[in-house]
């Protein structure tokens, strides 16, 4: 019997030190959590469509003044970045203030103008936070934050990722005003996928992405923003690179993406690299009126949910959420209003980059 115990004790012992020497599970998708704040003008509440990586994560929303609000994410905290995209038809942009770690949380302070002017709006925000080393899952996936936009070139800055375990480099052309994000690795050397970007600072900006294209060391997002402030300098931003992959980097649930290439088409399917649907369909976009689209999305779609949306092109114009519907058991499973606009407001047509996740 003694001898018997000895065995066991030995084997658990050997097995106990294997398993530690095995090197962590690898995971593109070790923290995140999205929500849609859908109450722009009360004082406090949890959002019920909201998700995250884990049910400990719970996100509640804020209202600290017109315009401004404070997303407390509880068992979040990591150095990770976060996306938000405001929701409405009249003409206002929410951007990032500020965001990180407190505690176990995370904090994330999103502000919305009209114009210069806070203003009170509804949207959607994503945090993600990935850590190497990568699944090895189809695909391609990355995200940077740019908190030095003066600098010509910034490699590696500290909140990145990259899932090939390459650089992430940033390169700045003042006299452009233009910013390329390189993410060095042979699984981006594609022109597939999809690329979301926010402003980030405490004066009005918004940003753009101008173009994504594959580079001979990897892909090259380029985005361009504007600073609404003549005395501001060149505003910080975020942005997230997905390819086979969703906008927080799991494979898991139900996710996609598209590139609205043809602004003045009454009704169209978009490009298939650049249109990825579940079970292999395709996307498809109508347009009713200047800068007035919806967008149908075909394949598996459930609730909760979470939508992002970046105008695309060399152009000071930025798109609206206007919202979103989901018709389960149907195709097409959902259907997501959209308006774009001019600089100064007024619809206008513009192409952009939508992406949707329902884990």
């Amino acid at each position: 019997m003694k001898a018997q115990v000895l065995v066991v004790m030995v084997i658990t012992v050997v097995t106990t030190a294997l398993m530690s020497a095995l090197p962590a599970k690898a995971v593109e998708a070790q923290v995140w959590a999205f929500l849609y704040a859908d109450r722009l003008a009360t004082a406090s509440y949890q959002p019920a469509n909201q998700a995250a990586s884990r049910p400990d994560i719970r996100s509640s929303v804020t209202r600290t003044s017109t315009g401004a609000y404070r997303v407390n994410i509880t068992g979040a905290g990591s150095p990770g970045v976060p996306i938000v995209t405001a929701v409405g038809g009249s003409g206002v942009h929410c951007q990032l203030t500020r965001f990180g770690q407190n505690g176990t949380a995370e904090d994330v302070l999103v502000n919305c103008y009209s114009g210069m002017q806070p203003r009170d709006s509804k949207f959607t925000l994503s945090f993600f936070y990935s850590a190497p080393p990568d699944s090895g899952a189809p695909g391609a996936y990355g995200y940077v934050y740019n908190n030095e936009p003066k600098l010509t070139t910034y490699v590696n800055p500290p909140l990145r990722y990259n899932s090939t375990g390459g650089n992430v480099e940033i390169y700045y052309n003042p006299a452009a005003g233009i910013w390329t994000a390189r993410f060095f690795g042979q699984a981006f050397i594609n022109i597939a996928g999809s690329v979301q970007v926010s402003s980030a600072g405490p004066t009005p900006a918004r940003c753009a992405i101008f173009q994504w294209y594959p580079h001979e060391l990897g892909a090259d997002a380029q985005v361009r923003c504007d600073p609404l402030s003549a005395a501001a300098g060149p505003p910080q931003w975020t942005l997230v690179y997905m390819h086979e992959r969703s906008i927080v980097g799991d494979r898991n649930g139900f996710f996609g993406y598209l590139q609205a290439n043809q602004p003045t088409s009454p009704s169209y399917t978009p490009n298939p690299d650049r249109n990825r649907a579940p079970n292999g369909l395709l996307h498809r976009i109508t347009r009713s009126g200047p800068g007035v689209y919806q967008v149908e999305i075909y394949g598996p779609l459930k609730a909760p949910n979470t939508v992002h949306l970046t105008v695309n092109g060399n152009t000071s114009a930025f798109c609206n959420i206007v919202g979103w519907t989901l018709k389960p058991g149907s195709q097409p499973a959902g259907l997501i209003d959209i308006t774009c606009f001019d600089a100064n407001g007024t619809p206008a047509d513009n192409w952009f980059s939508l992406a949707y996740y329902s884990p």
